[in-house]
């Protein structure tokens, strides 16, 4: 009697959870940047089973439900479940945590951080994974796209710079020609004059 009725406690106990949820200090940062993530909902101690506000003992010693595990740590992982593991923490006896990770390299882009608490057989504890979301900016920026940038940026110089080169040479060869021309003018008119015979006063 006494084992169904833990049990039924226990159920209902895992009925009236909250979903687990997270909070990052920022929503945005680049690779190496800090970020402070807390977290509530999350299952409490293993042999702790939050009823109403109290705390029943459901280890040895407690209803007689086994040597459970003391702790059930919370971890982070790195753009889905089965991720690179950022950090991990261990809930209190309110089911929040606290931790703080830093923002792995990784390209521009919105990333995901997903916080698994599993229980002893091993599956997900009610109410999680929990996840939130971050944008990774700065020095993620795409190799590909800073590549293009770089390419335009230089072919852009480069091209002014040859544009110029070319009106500079052009005007200086549209300066030649005219000097060219006017000299070859004058002399012209200098073959001209000494052409033409003097003119006798006979008078």
């Amino acid at each position: 009697m006494l084992g169904a009725c833990a049990a039924v406690l226990a159920g209902t106990a895992f009925a009236c959870t909250n979903l687990a949820t997270l909070n990052l200090s920022t929503s945005m940062g680049k690779p190496g940047d800090a970020v402070t993530v807390t977290g509530t909902g999350f299952l409490a101690n293993a042999n702790e089973m939050p009823m109403d506000g109290m705390v029943m003992d459901m280890g040895p010693g407690g209803s007689g439900m086994g040597d459970l595990p003391t702790r059930s740590p919370v971890v982070l992982h790195w753009n889905g479940s089965d991720g690179p593991v950022l950090s991990e923490a261990v809930p209190d006896r309110s089911g929040t945590i606290s931790v703080v990770f830093d923002i792995p390299e990784a390209t521009a882009g919105h990333y995901t951080v997903v916080a698994v608490q599993k229980n002893p057989q091993g599956f997900d504890v009610y109410g999680t994974p929990a996840r939130a979301t971050i944008q990774v900016v700065g020095a993620g920026r795409p190799a590909a796209d800073a590549a293009r940038g770089s390419g335009s940026l230089a072919g852009d110089g480069q091209g002014t710079s040859i544009g110029l080169l070319a009106l500079t040479v052009g005007l200086g060869v549209s300066s030649v020609g005219l000097v060219g021309a006017g000299t070859l003018a004058a002399a012209r008119v200098l073959r001209a004059r000494r052409r033409v015979p003097a003119t006798v006063d006979r008078d």
